[in-house]
């Protein structure tokens, strides 16, 4: 997959958006027609069409932003011989019915994804909810399961193997959530700062170092050819880290676009 297709998809369920909206308008007029025959009864259609004809015009806009990315991206593709071969990412959130998080390498193509784990008997036990992250080969690297009683997002291999968490506590004198990364140990490895308005959020370790973030607005420029959205989410890692570490710090964005938004 790669970043036009994201385009495409929308575009795809905006087009069914506009026909759906078609139906109750279809069985307003059919039945108001055959039986009832009254013409105040017609007003009830506008608002399906006036939703209809948006989600049309959404559909038209994002097929031509598809057709302008796909002539854009370049032909021949940087090699990424793994998930965690760059520093910088673009997100994609899907809000549907089985939401997913869609992370693309900054060539365009698909680096990985994030869904919620629905195998039958291979969840994790004892939480409210599992979610596995997947490479572009779609094998899967790691689990996350949310605990909402205790208030954290705990991490496992795919083996299953405990790796650490993030952990969340309401701080006394303020109303902003504390958020902190621990090792398996339950050591502290790192803090995620920023403001709960909007998204901008900074993940440093003991030392005050930054060592990944989550903008929103802060795109690269050489990314404007195959991105039109300017306020596409950027995720950035240090690449100094080890890949526990990072898959760790991938928890927060569980919380940031499955729990929190």
């Amino acid at each position: 997959m790669k970043i036009d297709d994201v385009y495409r998809n929308v575009a795809r369920i905006n087009l069914n958006g506009s026909i759906l909206a078609l139906i109750p308008a279809i069985f307003i007029v059919g039945g108001n027609f055959v039986f009832l025959q009254n013409n105040q009864i017609m007003l009830l259609v506008i608002p399906f069409l006036i939703y209809s004809i948006i989600n049309f015009q959404l559909y038209i806009r994002k097929m031509k932003q598809a057709l302008i990315i796909s002539k854009n991206l370049p032909e021949s593709h940087l090699p990424y011989p793994t998930i965690f071969s760059s520093e910088q990412y673009l997100l994609y959130f899907f809000n549907t019915l089985s939401p997913r998080l869609l992370i693309f390498f900054p060539n365009g193509t698909l680096a990985g994804e994030v869904k919620e784990y629905c195998e039958i008997g291979l969840k994790l036990e004892g939480f409210s909810k599992t979610f596995a992250f997947y490479d572009f080969n779609k094998e899967l690297i790691c689990f996350f399961g949310v605990d909402e009683k205790k208030l954290k997002i705990e991490v496992f291999n795919q083996e299953k193997e405990y790796l650490g968490c993030l952990e969340k506590s309401n701080q006394s004198l303020s109303k902003k959530m504390k958020r902190e990364l621990l090792n398996r140990e339950g050591r502290f490895i790192a803090a995620i700062e920023g403001s709960p308005l909007y998204m901008d959020e900074r993940i440093v370790d003991s030392f005050q170092l930054q060592i990944g973030s989550l903008q929103r607005g802060w795109m690269p420029v050489e990314w404007n050819r195959y991105v039109l959205d300017p306020n596409t989410p950027v995720l950035s890692i240090s690449k100094e880290l080890s890949e526990k570490d990072k898959l760790l710090q991938l928890s927060f964005l569980i919380d940031e676009f499955f729990i929190k938004r």
